[in-house]
């Protein structure tokens, strides 16, 4: 007897640890197809794991995944609420598998993949109260995972991401991160996704796509962002989220026709499931065009963003240099008539707000040809063409009387000047360009310090680079300090402070 039960036992264990490893399987192959914009594949591949194993949560969830997905990329109510429905059958699954067995690594992991998602899809709703106490699940699940297993590295994804993501959270949320007890902190979280890419084997492409963001967004290197994109657009070339990135990626590093090729990319897959996605894309398809200084092309591709975006983020900008498309194509009545459309932008985004403030200014005041000039030479150092920016407005300097405009002319001539390794004359112009009383465009001090900085490391200043960063970065409380701060922070690192 003891025999014959032993060999039962030894066939029980053979045949869970062969039914855990199928599902594995499955579950991976079902992934890679989502990962390559096969949807309708990995979704066939989740609903025969949720009929294969009617008792696991891992089929349901997946599906769920890809509702998510759709739901981020469209903002469609179909897709979030199919979202939740799935979501709602793992979860209920998921919590009798944890009941079942509390100090099982991979069931804690589990509740919080579930949590991690419902936080997403809440923060997208702007659902705010529900979306913290997501993530409060979330973080409390990962964080019992990695207290029972320490090498289950996957659970650091999740973790490293809300650590990093809730540093950035508003301060009129503050109260509720006090009331759910959530900590933030960038450099840690950014450790643990760092740590969840090298050595997880789930989340390896989610920690490499969030890693390349961060590297674009909040610490502008590039090279970093790059080298964890290549990863993940070599294996998935199909994936136009991944796609979306490299183009954002070469827009800021001003490379304007390798964005396009990525943006024309997606364009082409003409994904359905992507609504939003594909109108963000005409936007940046758009934003290279006028950065080129195309304006007609520019107008097309910024009234078809307009015609097919769901919500109102960044048509205050959009409006704005439809304007100036207009001002350049001497169309002045229509450039007006923009302007007054530009103030309807979403105030919580740093574009539309400028472009609220500075419609007004030039409604009010018109467009002179000196500062069409200058509008026309900032499309050029965007677009890294720094001799038509050198060209355009060296020569201009010294004719400029007010002082806003010759601030901003100082601060685009500066930074094409150091782009083209003229440090001599790009320490000249900064410096300049930081003694002017800036009346409207505030925003202009911090920018010109920055360039200013940046000159005085390259010419081997660096004490004097540390200080004069420093102050830029007090006075980052203008428009666009969110794009300023990222630049200000790799600055900081390449000068060896504490960011």
């Amino acid at each position: 007897m003891k025999k014959i039960d032993l060999i039962l036992l030894f066939q029980l264990l053979f045949f869970a640890t062969v039914s855990a490893a199928n599902i594995d399987v499955k579950i991976s192959s079902g992934i890679e197809a989502a990962y390559n914009f096969d949807f309708n594949k990995a979704t066939n591949v989740f609903k025969k794991i949720a009929q294969d194993y009617p008792k696991r949560p891992e089929g349901y969830h997946y599906i769920s995944m890809i509702y998510l997905w759709s739901y981020l990329g469209s903002k469609s109510s179909y897709d979030y609420s199919s979202f939740l429905r799935y979501s709602d059958l793992a979860l209920d699954l998921a919590e009798k598998r944890l009941e079942e067995s509390e100090d099982s690594p991979s069931n804690n992991y589990m509740m919080g993949q579930i949590y991690t998602f419902r936080a997403m899809a809440f923060a997208k709703k702007q659902s705010s109260l529900e979306a913290f106490w997501a993530t409060k699940k979330a973080v409390d699940y990962l964080e019992s995972t990695v207290r029972l297993n320490p090498k289950f590295y996957d659970a650091y994804y999740g973790l490293g991401l809300f650590k990093y993501t809730l540093s950035f959270v508003p301060s009129l949320f503050n109260w509720a991160l006090k009331v759910t007890g959530l900590s933030a902190d960038r450099r840690e979280g950014l450790n643990l996704l760092k740590k969840s890419f090298k050595y997880g084997k789930m989340t390896k492409v989610e920690s490499a796509y969030h890693l390349s963001r961060i590297y674009t967004d909040y610490i502008a290197d590039y090279d970093s962002a790059q080298s964890y994109l290549s990863y993940i657009t070599e294996k998935y070339p199909r994936n136009i989220i991944f796609t979306y990135q490299n183009a954002l990626l070469k827009i800021n590093q001003r490379r304007m026709d390798q964005a396009e090729f990525y943006i024309n990319k997606i364009l082409a897959q003409k994904d359905s499931r992507m609504i939003q996605t594909n109108s963000y894309t005409f936007f940046l398809k758009a934003e290279v065009e006028f950065r080129k200084n195309n304006f007609e092309n520019a107008l097309t591709f910024y009234d078809k963003f307009l015609t097919t975006s769901t919500d109102f983020d960044y048509s205050g900008i959009t409006y704005f240099n439809i304007a100036i498309c207009n001002y350049a194509l001497q169309n002045e009545e229509i450039a007006k008539k923009n302007l007054l459309l530009a103030r309807n932008g979403n105030d919580d985004i740093s574009d539309d707000n400028y472009a609220k403030r500075r419609s007004s200014i030039l409604f009010e005041k018109g467009m002179s040809k000196k500062m069409l000039t200058i509008f026309l030479a900032k499309n050029d150092l965007l677009a890294g063409n720094y001799s038509k920016v050198i060209a355009k407005l060296k020569p201009l300097i010294d004719s400029l009387d007010i002082p806003d405009e010759k601030g901003e002319a100082l601060l685009i001539l500066s930074d094409a000047l150091i782009s083209s390794n003229r440090i001599k004359e790009a320490l000249q112009f900064s410096i300049s360009g930081g003694k002017i009383d800036y009346q409207n465009e505030k925003w202009i001090y911090p920018n010109i310090l920055f360039i200013s900085a940046k000159a005085h490391k390259a010419a081997g200043k660096w004490k004097d680079a540390r200080q004069i960063v420093s102050e830029a970065e007090r006075n980052n409380d203008g428009d666009f300090k969110d794009k300023l701060m990222p630049q200000i922070n790799f600055l900081k690192k390449q000068l060896k402070m504490s960011i």
